[in-house]
């Protein structure tokens, strides 16, 4: 997802989604839907891979 909130389908980045669901009747329907790109930090074990030095 681009900063303007468009989609780059040409790219794959880690994302964080979260819906907020409503039970109307026997139904659950989804209210509200948050897409948001992970960012990664260069902390020491923040990323995969990473060792102490």
């Amino acid at each position: 997802m681009r900063p303007d909130g468009t989609i780059d389908p040409a790219s794959i980045n880690d994302m964080i989604v979260t819906f907020i669901l409503l039970k109307i009747g026997n139904a659950w329907r989804a209210s509200e839907v948050n897409l948001v790109n992970v960012e990664k930090m260069d902390l020491p074990f923040s990323n995969p891979g990473q060792r102490p030095k």
